[in-house]
């Protein structure tokens, strides 16, 4: 009995290893493993920034991984792309590059950030007397939507509304939690 268990073990262990790959991690780099042309370009981009970290990200992990997060998709085989993180005393923004220095996605999220004129108006118009809480602004040139915000609203009984709207005011998706 012991030795059939065994012979079972060890035939079925090589498809167990298999079927555990292991998935690609990104990894936070030195500025000295970054392209030059991707510092070039975050130094052309954002003049006084202050860099905190450079992620290093295969690109195996962003086709499993991403999703609808980054909204833009590649086609064939892919360079890896590296993620900036800038850092400032109100304000924090996650770019992506690829090596060449193309800006492919920016997130920025601001304590104190100025919407446009007519994001405020849309919100106003939609959500009468709600309170702007938190706004992030994201910057995406190679997808349908190119520049947008995501903006939490409390309305007055305390829901809370997840607005995404063009700097046009053109709202596009929204969702309300409790």
């Amino acid at each position: 009995m012991t030795y059939s268990l065994i012979v079972i073990v060890l035939y079925f262990l090589p498809f167990v290893v298999v079927g555990q790959q292991q998935k690609p991690k990104a990894e936070i780099i030195s500025k000295s493993e970054v392209p030059y042309r991707v510092l070039e370009a975050v130094s052309e981009d954002f003049p006084k920034a202050e860099v905190k970290d450079y992620v290093r990200i295969p690109q195996d992990m962003y086709d499993l991984d991403w999703g609808d997060d980054v909204v833009f998709k590649t086609r064939g085989p892919a360079p890896d792309l590296y993620r900036v993180k800038l850092k400032g005393k109100y304000s924090k923004r996650d770019l992506i590059y690829n090596e060449e220095g193309k800006l492919l996605w920016s997130d920025q999220k601001d304590k104190y950030h100025e919407l446009p004129l007519a994001v405020n108006q849309a919100i106003a118009q939609e959500y009468g007397s709600g309170v702007i809480f938190k706004n992030k602004h994201f910057v995406n040139p190679n997808s349908e939507i190119p520049e947008y915000y995501k903006v939490k609203v409390r309305s007055d009984n305390y829901d809370t509304h997840v607005v995404w709207v063009e700097p046009n005011g053109n709202i596009f998706k929204s969702y309300t939690y409790d």
